[in-house]
């Protein structure tokens, strides 16, 4: 066969090996007859185990086996005899692979070919019991999910993250057996216990969808006591693809006044915590959001005093207040390491490792450094891969080019997550390209990117977007297109400017280096203005060092360094009034051509 014809082909496994040698019986060549073959010698209780374990998309363990492949009430056992000598028998019948854990503290798994399984779920659906055996491994996979949810929390975090990690395939069919039910109850608490898991992993996409599906099932008649798990649907829900940033927002109040009415303290559900910076994000560091998460510090769980610490670190940040922001992280990673949280710990290293990039970039490097090894032991992928990409882009601004390469490869040999991931490393390899010279491949890569970036909704587009925006506005400006890159950085500032102040600052940046030769005052206000939302001064990019030196050589010395003072010292209003003032006042989905200096 051609290999197109091939690959269309496989959808079908039992009708693509229908030939086969003249030596071999008739009955043998084709693989449903190999496998029709094998079943026939099987006795009841290994054909009932077979099938059902066909139910496991991701293969189970034998706590597993014993709790769905059993017969219902017999305690362990299948047509009289134990469920787990029926699975060794399969086994020695290579019917069924035995696959070692990764970890000593991990259980071995048993899981059928996919051919196998293909088979064997066709005998399920044959034997009537199909609906019940959906059912067990719908609970199943909730139990387990409710027993670990807490112990990711903790000093187990490394054991259950990989423990779960192998089931995570099994989340999917329960969810959707549960919405296809109709039990609400059955699939609130899979939302419930299985998003934190998620969370650590940096997967939210599809866990999102799912939530999606699970509301429509709701509607607007929530049981009684599962307001925590309905919020966290409508939560999820928010950030899920389609969703506007202005909608999420909406959202995530909705979310806060609905456990208000509820009674349930949005101040004892961490992760629905996420939502009240969402809003202080929004409001500005004056806002009521924000002081409702400062008072939400003050707890007497040792983690949720780390993790609430962590969101106001990040807050501080945002609003150009690094040395609060700095004290605070260092408060929540020394809380992490306290409980043994590894991921707490990584988000607070990560954090203090942004804010040291652009004033003290060796002590970025050592942060990172320690981060990264840390991050593969505990087995979080997504977080090892977002420090390895920052790693990268320090090292591009270090011009230590062949480093930086080599951690981008590093990042893409593991599990690249979520469109929003995959966007910023490869925007990082065409910073990469650009600062090697490149341009005409570090244009094609910031072009290929748009589909991606067109799907991303919720939460990304405030960082991600703008992020594309600049890299190909700075690609453009070196490469001569001015028009281009003039366009680019104009939409950058009408995205960044409805979230995070250090996107406005790496605008700013970028809009002061294009300036810098053609109206020197304006550029190094823009400096200036960046320095304010950052809270410190950018001494590492070499093209806004490069614009540093020729405006101080412009300008003289005292009289650049008094307008950069000056400049740094305005508020985050009066900065977004003053430039929204100078580019063209238009409606971020509409800024186009018309976006250039004047």
């Amino acid at each position: 066969m051609p290999p197109s014809q091939l690959v269309h082909r496989l959808s079908d496994r039992f009708r693509l090996l229908t030939g086969g040698s003249r030596s071999v019986r008739p009955g043998h060549r084709t693989l449903r007859a190999v496998v029709d073959w094998s079943w026939d010698l099987l006795d009841e209780p290994e054909r009932r185990v077979l099938r059902r374990l066909s139910i496991f998309a991701g293969g189970a363990t034998l706590e597993a086996v014993e709790r769905v492949c059993a017969d219902p009430g017999e305690d362990g056992e299948v047509g009289g005899r134990d469920v787990w000598g029926v699975l060794f028998a399969l086994v020695d019948k290579s019917l069924v692979i035995t696959e070692n854990p990764v970890r000593e503290d991990a259980p071995p798994r048993y899981r059928q070919l996919e051919t196998v399984r293909a088979y064997a779920a066709e005998r399920l659906a044959e034997s009537g019991e199909e609906d019940e055996v959906r059912d067990l491994h719908a609970r199943y996979v909730r139990d387990l999910w409710r027993e670990g949810d807490p112990l990711l929390r903790g000093p187990r975090q490394t054991e259950w993250v990989v423990r779960l990690g192998a089931e995570a395939d099994n989340c999917g069919p329960a969810v959707r057996w549960a919405v296809r039910r109709g039990d609400v109850d059955l699939a609130l608490d899979l939302v419930e216990y299985t998003q934190w898991f998620w969370l650590l992993q940096g997967e939210w996409y599809q866990f999102c969808r799912w939530c999606k599906e699970v509301l429509s099932l709701v509607g607007d008649r929530v049981p009684e006591g599962r307001a925590v798990a309905y919020a966290s649907c409508l939560f999820h829900g928010a950030i899920g693809r389609g969703t506007a940033h202005e909608d999420v927002l909406a959202n995530m109040r909705a979310v806060r006044l609905f456990l208000s009415e509820a009674g349930e303290p949005l101040e004892h559900h961490p992760l629905l915590m996420y939502g009240l910076v969402c809003e202080a994000l929004s409001e500005g560091p004056d806002g009521p959001a924000r002081e409702r998460v400062e008072r939400a510090a003050d707890q007497d769980d040792p983690w949720t005093r780390a993790m609430v610490r962590m969101m106001l670190s990040v807050l501080d940040a945002v609003f150009g207040d690094v040395k609060r922001a700095t004290e605070r992280a260092i408060d929540a990673r020394e809380g992490f390491r306290a409980v043994g949280d590894t991921w707490g710990e990584l988000q607070a290293l990560e954090q203090l490792s942004d804010m040291r990039r652009f004033d003290d970039p060796e002590r970025c490097r050592v942060l990172l450094g320690e981060g990264i090894p840390l991050a593969d032991r505990a087995g979080l992928s997504s977080i090892s891969l977002l420090l390895r990409i920052r790693r990268a882009q320090l090292l591009i601004d270090l011009g230590e080019l062949a480093a930086a390469r080599h951690d981008l490869e590093a990042a893409a040999q593991g599990p690249l997550g979520e469109d929003d991931h995959l966007v910023i490393m490869r925007l990082t390899e065409a910073q990469l390209l650009g600062e090697s010279g490149d341009l005409e491949r570090a244009r094609a890569v910031v072009d290929g990117l748009e589909p991606s970036v067109s799907r991303l909704a919720g939460l990304a587009p405030v960082y991600v977007e703008p992020f594309w925006l600049l890299v190909s506005a700075v690609i453009a400006w070196r490469a001569g297109e001015t028009d281009r890159a003039w366009r680019h950085a104009g939409r950058a500032w009408w995205r960044a400017v409805r979230g995070l102040g250090s996107n406005c600052a790496d605008v700013l940046e970028v809009l002061g280096v294009f300036l810098a030769g053609s109206d020197p005052e304006r550029a190094t206000e823009m400096l200036g203005f960046g320095r304010a939302l950052r809270g410190v001064p950018n001494l590492v990019s070499p093209l806004v060092l490069r614009a540093r030196q020729d405006l101080a050589q412009t300008l003289g010395e005292a009289e650049f360094s008094r307008l950069l003072v000056k400049a740094g010292e305005e508020n985050p209003a009066v900065i977004r009034t003053t430039v929204g003032a100078w580019l063209p006042p238009t409606a971020p989905d509409d800024v186009g051509d018309g976006v250039r200096a004047t």
